[in-house]
């Protein structure tokens, strides 16, 4: 029943990065939401019954009544509820996945990888086999060099899919014993992610998802797929708020021959306004931000118009010892590839905190 060969693992895990619990586990154990909560170095092939399906972001859910093979050992004689972990609603619909895929009664075929803490009933699903047959796995981007019709600063506009960066072993950031605190001692219960607060700026962009940038004669209107983050920016001296309640703080924008600058103050606090725990900038925790945060962005795009590099420069006074200068490379896709609706789901972000 495997799903062979329409797989790999950095795919999967680079693209639910976002979709996936961090259980609340021991600080050893807390630094990816995939590796700390399923291994990806083992398989898992459920096939059975759906009983539920919850199509939702930040992460979908299937129920299964059916018999799961865990590394090749059949876990059960006869078929035992499974619940399925898998990606958000941006991501379901990149493997073809709507609300109407899966039914109750259906039996359908998943792939993926085993819970650490309870193999026997619970799984990150990464590859789908229908009831009719149809296979939704991940699958290498076939998308040659998208024509760019704009020249210089113009050059810019248009839609980027972020690669996912994910976190390793610790936090980037030069942080002070405040910021160490608030790393050493997160708790995934109190994670803005179980609350469905918006992912702030740049740590948006760490995610395997798409973002859109426009320039007009008086603005820049940027907006990532992930939460629905949008942001209006003036190209004026002035700073004003890039959304309306002022939860990216109030910005000014300029340009500086081909490249876009953004500055940006006076953000609201919030428990990972400069780190999160699945980024690349958490390394395994959420990271507070205070009033006193800013931000420089610098987008610009290569020679061949198929990269835009946003090269950012964080500081925050209250949790960092100094400024910190990050870069994220974005790839340029079809100017006409959706970008779907990301609706955070209490019930679903709640899933984030609970307990194995």
């Amino acid at each position: 029943m495997a799903i062979a060969g329409e797989r790999k693992v950095a795919a999967a895990c680079a693209c639910v990065v976002l979709a996936m619990p961090a259980f609340r586990v021991e600080r050893a154990d807390a630094h990816h939401a995939i590796t700390a909560n399923f291994d990806p170095t083992r398989t898992t092939e459920l096939q059975g019954v759906v009983v539920d399906f919850r199509f939702r972001s930040p992460h979908s859910y299937l129920v299964l009544e059916g018999v799961g093979v865990v590394d090749g050992v059949r876990q059960s004689e006869a078929p035992v509820r499974w619940q399925v972990e898998s990606h958000s609603v941006p991501g379901m619909r990149n493997l073809g996945i709507d609300q109407s895929t899966f039914s109750p009664g259906d039996t359908i075929s998943i792939s993926g990888f085993p819970s650490r803490r309870n193999a026997a009933s619970l799984m990150l699903g990464t590859a789908f086999v229908g009831a009719d047959g149809s296979r939704y796995a991940e699958s290498p981007p076939t998308q040659g060099t998208v024509a760019v019709a704009a020249e210089g600063i113009q050059s810019l506009t248009g839609r980027w899919r972020s690669p996912g960066y994910i976190n390793g072993p610790d936090t980037p950031l030069p942080l002070n014993a405040a910021g160490r605190t608030a790393w050493e001692n997160y708790d995934p219960i109190e994670s803005p992610a179980a609350k469905c607060e918006t992912q702030s700026i740049p740590g948006v962009f760490s995610a395997p998802y798409l973002s859109e940038l426009r320039i007009s004669a008086d603005s820049v209107f940027i907006r990532n797929e992930a939460y629905d983050v949008r942001r209006t920016i003036a190209l004026s001296d002035s700073y004003v708020p890039a959304n309306s309640n002022g939860s990216f703080g109030e910005a000014r924008a300029r340009i500086d021959g081909d490249t876009l600058i953004i500055e940006s103050r006076g953000y609201p606090p919030s428990g990972w306004g400069l780190g999160i725990a699945t980024h690349v900038n958490g390394g395994g925790a959420d990271i507070p931000s205070s009033d006193r945060k800013t931000l420089i962005e610098r987008y610009s795009v290569s020679e061949d118009g198929q990269t835009l590099t946003l090269a950012y420069t964080l500081s925050d006074p209250a949790y960092m010892t100094a400024p910190y200068n990050g870069q994220f490379d974005l790839n340029r896709v079809a100017p006409d590839t959706p970008i779907y609706d990301y609706v955070c789901d209490l019930q679903s972000a709640a899933e984030f905190a609970r307990d194995p």
